[in-house]
């Protein structure tokens, strides 16, 4: 998947790389560490921290044959997380109070977890008080739909 949402061709392995990466911080690094994504033929590796956590240096040792840019995140993954269960847990409660959340989500490059509602308006004032600006409020319909893939949007070569 790349940052904008959308399926692209990529080598597996870089995808498996990604999510071992991912496994990774998450476990060691919690408190760093915000998450991965491809993004063409380098890893973007999204962390809160400069300077010498041990991320770095641990990422090149497992996988010195990648090309990996890090880049700056406003929250940790352990920070986000905690943001997320406690918007999960407390969903009971915002059905009561007439929020209707359809989603939750990390969105590791804005640092934030993004909640999907049809009750934007009115979730955007409620949980953007509740949570501050860890929380992001989109509508059902906000996120683009993903690209097509290549041979559903091109026609067939002439002849076949």
């Amino acid at each position: 998947m790349t940052e904008d949402g959308h399926r692209e061709e990529v080598d597996v392995g870089m995808e498996a790389a990604c999510r071992d990466i991912e496994a990774l911080g998450v476990r060691d690094y919690p408190e760093v560490f915000t998450g991965c994504l491809l993004h063409g033929d380098e890893l973007h590796v999204y962390r809160t921290a400069t300077g010498s956590t041990g991320l770095e240096d641990t990422i090149a040792q497992c996988f010195p044959h990648l090309r990996v840019r890090y880049v700056a995140s406003q929250r940790s993954w352990s920070q986000l997380d905690a943001v997320l269960q406690e918007v999960l847990s407390e969903a009971t409660q915002w059905q009561d109070a007439g929020i209707r959340i359809a989603t939750v989500g990390h969105d590791i490059t804005s640092g934030v977890i993004t909640v999907s509602t049809p009750d934007v308006d009115r979730a955007r004032r409620l949980l953007t008080e509740r949570y501050g600006n860890a929380i992001r409020v989109e509508s059902l319909m906000a996120r683009p739909l993903p690209a097509r893939p290549r041979h559903l949007r091109e026609p067939p070569p002439a002849g076949s």
